[in-house]
């Protein structure tokens, strides 16, 4: 994929690319309850304090967003929290919502 991706948009373009993601995860997180305070990509982990994962995942859905990844399945320790990834093709108005 990232051999597409660089033949497609190029050195700047994908680091413009990394750019957009850091900033939109960032930004989401700054929203958001982070689970952890260490430095982070475009993946963070956040608390679902008020509901539940599900509850959360239903409503993004209904919107036409996907949700975040429940980790409790995975990881036990971390109920309720949610995996959550921005990218390139994350919009402001959906992170908002």
């Amino acid at each position: 994929m990232a051999t597409v991706f660089l033949s497609v948009y190029g050195k700047e373009g994908l680091r413009e690319l990394a750019v957009q993601n850091l900033s939109k995860a960032h930004y989401l997180a700054d929203k958001l309850k982070p689970r952890f305070s260490g430095p982070f990509f475009n993946e963070f982990v956040a608390h679902a304090d008020a509901k539940t994962v599900a509850d959360i995942n239903r409503a993004l859905e209904s919107k036409k967003i996907i949700g975040g990844l429940a980790l409790e399945k995975f990881y036990p320790e971390l109920k309720n929290t949610l995996l959550l990834c921005c990218t390139e093709m994350s919009r402001k108005t959906q992170m908002d919502q």
